[in-house]
């Protein structure tokens, strides 16, 4: 069984805006959703559908508009569309829904066009499908503009349940951020199946900065350490690892100064490169031998193909 979608529309804008978006939704193939559509009667929304239900209600305030969304739905899943919007093509749904299948995800960040004067646009041509995870995800909301808007996302209900009171004040980019915090598998999706206007200037939000912006737990460790009364030792010994090209070795012997000057405890340097010319590598032995008073230098190639440092 299909899983179903509550389409949830704000209807302000201009009215031939409105019916495009419209359209957009009614001939998708996949007939599985609902659309909620909220208007404060400045445009008609004059269809009859049985999967269509209006509510005449002003709600200028998207956190309100998420509210009364979670209320009203009946579905398994959410995806908010703005009036100056539409999706692309009549199989989007079907797409975003099989991708969310094949990723086995709660939540669907998804790709999207820009469309100005009858064209679409797309501005993320390398993009790619990918889960997201404390790694990427501030990369991803950086380049990304799905991060920082509120339409064309795939939202499982219980998500949206489970922020609460926070669901109507958070600010849109924020509520991504929680939101992959209490998904099980979010996930990039590179479909562009959903068309962004921007006809008459209407830009995307600028990515906001926030000194507390972290998906994994790193920063509050962070901040429980230095709260505590430990701190770290540098060790007497070092173990240092200087990746070498043909370039930067001729430069080496200058750290390498430095860490016999700062450092009298010594350790071990590894110097590790891919490539060296027979010239350079006899330098760098020659550099070697010169600093051997605390400090035993060894050298290593770098496997490319597997990352891997092998040591000699």
């Amino acid at each position: 069984m299909e899983a179903k979608i509550s389409l949830v529309l704000l209807a302000n804008g201009s009215q031939a805006a409105l019916d495009r978006c419209l359209d957009s939704c009614f001939r998708q193939s996949y007939s599985e959703f609902e659309l909620l559509v909220f208007t404060d009667e400045t445009v008609q929304v004059a269809r009859e559908d049985e999967r269509l239900r209006v509510y005449e209600t002003s709600l200028a305030d998207p956190g309100a508009l998420r509210v009364a969304a979670l209320r009203r739905a009946t579905t398994d899943y959410l995806m908010f569309l703005e009036a100056d919007d539409f999706l692309v093509g009549t199989d989007a749904l079907a797409i975003f829904m099989t991708r969310l299948s094949e990723q086995q995800s709660d939540l669907a960040m998804t790709n999207f066009v820009f469309y100005k004067d009858a064209e679409l646009i797309y501005p993320y041509s390398q993009a790619k499908t990918r889960a997201l995870t404390v790694n990427n995800y501030l990369l991803c909301a950086r380049l990304y503009g799905s991060f920082r808007r509120l339409g064309g996302n795939l939202i499982a209900k219980d998500l949206l349940t489970r922020l609460g009171e926070q669901l109507g004040t958070l600010a849109t980019q924020d509520l991504y951020l929680k939101l992959c915090l209490l998904a099980k598998q979010p996930v990039y999706l590179s479909d562009a199946c959903y068309a962004y206007s921007i006809e008459n200037g209407r830009q995307l939000p600028a990515f906001s900065w926030q000194a507390d912006y972290h998906l994994g737990p790193a920063a509050d460790l962070i901040k429980q350490i230095k709260a505590s009364p430990y701190q770290a030792s540098v060790p007497k010994k070092l173990a240092l690892a200087v990746c070498l090209d043909e370039y930067s070795a001729g430069k080496v012997d200058v750290l390498l100064y430095s860490l016999e000057r700062n450092n009298p405890g010594g350790g071990v340097i590894y110097l590790i490169y891919e490539e060296l010319t027979p010239q350079t590598k006899a330098w760098l032995d020659w550099g070697r031998a010169l600093l051997t008073l605390s400090w035993n230098l060894s050298s290593s190639p770098y496997l490319t193909a597997t990352c891997l440092i092998k040591s000699h």
